[in-house]
C-alpha cells in the first residue's frame, strides 16, 4: 500500500529514483524496527504464560478447575514484576 503510494507520487511529481531511495530505505528501517520489538514483546508474554503453565502442571500435575488459582498465580507474578520493571525503567528515563 505505501510503495504505491511511492510509486504514485513518483510519477506524478517525476521524482528520481536516487531521491526516493534514502526515503524508502530509512522508512523500511524504522517500520522493521517497530515489527520487531512488538514480535518481541509477544514474545515475552508468551514465554511467560508458558512457562507458567509447565511450572504448575510440574508442581500440582493436570491443571483442573482446584488448581487454576495456582496457575493464574504462577501466570500473574512474572507478568506483574515485568510491568512493574518497566515502570521503573521509563520513570528513571524521565
Amino acid at each position: 500500500m505505501v510503495y504505491n503510494k511511492v510509486v504514485d507520487h513518483t510519477y506524478r511529481y517525476c521524482i528520481t529514483v536516487l531521491k526516493v531511495r534514502p526515503v524508502w530505505s530509512v522508512f523500511v528501517l524504522e517500520w522493521s524496527n517497530r515489527m520487531s520489538k512488538k514480535k518481541t514483546e509477544r514474545q515475552i508474554i508468551s514465554s511467560i504464560i508458558v512457562n507458567g503453565l509447565r511450572e504448575t502442571i510440574k508442581v500440582h500435575g493436570p491443571i483442573s478447575r482446584r488448581l487454576i488459582g495456582s496457575a493464574a498465580k504462577r501466570i500473574s507474578g512474572p507478568l506483574l514484576r515485568r510491568k512493574k520493571k518497566n515502570e521503573n525503567t521509563n520513570a528513571d528515563s524521565d
